[in-house]
Formats: structure tokens, C-alpha cells, sequence
């Protein structure tokens, strides 16, 4: 990530400064990148620069998990290979039904309506 992890703000979010970020990384090596998505269309720009596997962060902490779960689907319909969650699973009050939705969303290639009815199976 071109600012940190802990820096937030509208350049911190350009796809085109993440992008630049991520095809450096990949020039000096990089396996896999590991970094920010915005949540808008322009992230695409950051999976086919990094001509490697993409995870994106764990995303924002929402209000709402189904908001959390459009994040996450956003990523994955961008390109991003998966993501790497933390805060959003073990600050949850169903950490179980966020990783079940989790799989849906990344591994089944299911809605966000599938996801969270997993979320909430998992209750």
C-alpha cells in the first residue's frame, strides 16, 4: 500500500496509486500482494496490475454484516483471489456465521443473499 495500513483517506484510496503499489510489488518479486480496496469499480485496476494472486485487507468494520458481505463480494467480483479477515470474524457476534459466509462468497462463488443466510444458519 502506497500510504500504510493505518493512513485513510482519499488518496489512500486511489486504485491508481494501489495499482502502481501492487505492480512495484510484483516487479520486486511478490508472490501474492496483500492490500486496500476502495469498494469501487476503479479496484480492478489493482488485480491486473499486480499480474499475481490479489487479497484484498479485511475491509471496513460496518454497522451491518450484510454491508460487510458486499464489501467482501466486491473484492472477489473485482478479482481479488480472497481476502484476509480479521477484525470482521472475531469482533463478530456470530464469528462462526461470518467464516461460513465468508465461504460462500469466496469459495462457492454465492450472493450475498447466500452468504447471509449461512451468517444466520450459523446462529
Amino acid at each position: 500500500m502506497p500510504f500504510g495500513y493505518a493512513v485513510t483517506n482519499e488518496a489512500s484510496n486511489d486504485a491508481r496509486l494501489i495499482a502502481s503499489a501492487a505492480r512495484i510489488g510484483t516487479e520486486f518479486g511478490a508472490d501474492i500482494i496483500k492490500t486496500r480496496f476502495s469498494g469501487r469499480a476503479e479496484d480492478i485496476e489493482i488485480v491486473n496490475a499486480a499480474n499475481c494472486p490479489v487479497l484484498a485487507l479485511g475491509g471496513p468494520k460496518t454497522e451491518r454484516v450484510e454491508d460487510y458481505f458486499l464489501f467482501v463480494k466486491h473484492c472477489i467480483d473485482m478479482g481479488a483471489k480472497g481476502i484476509a479477515a480479521g477484525r470482521n470474524i472475531i469482533q463478530s457476534e456470530n464469528p462462526v456465521g461470518v467464516v461460513a459466509a465468508l465461504n460462500v462468497l469466496i469459495h462457492q462463488g454465492g450472493t450475498v443473499e447466500e452468504a447471509y443466510q449461512a451468517y444466520r444458519i450459523s446462529f
